[in-house]
């Protein structure tokens, strides 16, 4: 697997079964460090890690991998291990990442953290970017209410009002979710996992 692969490796998929939680560890320098997601989603923390910290040719585990049958029940299953190499001469990977208006009124791009973001941020939210220097056509944002899943689209790059007011409505530790991204040719790209701080 290549390094640009890495950023589209958005989710771990087990036929048959869906993948509750896992962990995954990779060596950065001379330390292990693990990464726990809890959902069947890679964290843009993994992803970005793996991609610009991990030495080429270096092996990700992924590990602690809790899957739920049809029955309902949860079991773990296998490990699975991967090795990284390096991206191909003249590759390119497109990153997907959001601006917001800062205190003083500049619009930057967002950071992300590992410990979520902040509501302030979010309410100042701009638009969804990618590397590419394209507009994104369109996305959505989802996310788990209780027992209801709902989703807020997005027929531009811009964040809609009713994201806002979600994110005015939401609690720390909500979880949400960044989707069906596609770029300016129509290429869909990673999704994204965030956290209200």
């Amino acid at each position: 697997m290549s390094k640009s692969d890495v950023l589209q490796m958005y989710k771990l998929e087990v036929e048959g079964y869906t993948v509750k939680s896992f962990k995954v560890s990779y060596e950065i320098g001379y330390n292990t460090v693990e990464r726990v997601s809890t959902s069947y989603l890679f964290t843009n923390q993994q992803q970005n890690d793996i991609f610009n910290k991990t030495r080429n040719n270096s092996k990700i585990y992924i590990e602690n991998i809790v899957v739920a049958g049809a029955d309902g029940m949860q079991r773990k299953i296998n490990p699975l291990v991967i090795r990284v190499a390096a991206v191909s001469k003249g590759e390119f990977v497109e990153r997907t990442f959001f601006t917001y208006t800062d205190s003083t009124g500049i619009v930057q791009e967002y950071q992300m953290e590992e410990e979520g973001v902040s509501k302030s941020v979010l309410l100042n939210a701009v638009e969804l970017c990618c590397d590419a220097g394209e507009n994104i056509q369109s996305f959505s944002l989802t996310a788990k209410l209780g027992a209801y899943i709902i989703e807020i689209p997005s027929s531009s790059n811009k964040f809609t009002d009713e994201m806002r007011n979600f994110f005015m409505k939401g609690v720390s530790g909500t979880k949400f979710y960044f989707e069906n991204i596609k770029d300016g040719a129509g290429k869909p790209l990673p999704s994204i996992l965030l956290r209200i701080k």
